[in-house]
C-alpha cells in the first residue's frame, strides 16, 4: 500500500509506539503525535524528524483530556 503523503495520527504516541511511528514515517506518511506528555511527545517528534530528509513530516500536539465524572 502506498501511504506517501497520507496523514497518520497516533494518539498516546509519545511513549511506546516508536516502531510504528518510524515505520509510518519511513513509508512517507505525515505523522502527527497526540499525547498528554509534552516532553515525551516533543522528543518523539525530534527523533522522527532526525531520521532522514526524505521521510514524512512529523509534529506533536499536546492534548488535554477533560476529567469526566460518572454518577
Amino acid at each position: 500500500m502506498n501511504i506517501i503523503g497520507l496523514s497518520a495520527i497516533v494518539t498516546g504516541g509519545a511513549v511506546g509506539l516508536a516502531k510504528r511511528q518510524r515505520l509510518l514515517a519511513e513509508q512517507g506518511a505525515e505523522v502527527t503525535i497526540l499525547d498528554l506528555n509534552e516532553d515525551a511527545g516533543s522528543a518523539a517528534t525530534r527523533r522522527l524528524d532526525g531520521l532522514a530528509d526524505d521521510l514524512g513530516i512529523s509534529q506533536f500536539y499536546l492534548c488535554m483530556a477533560p476529567k469526566i465524572d460518572y454518577c
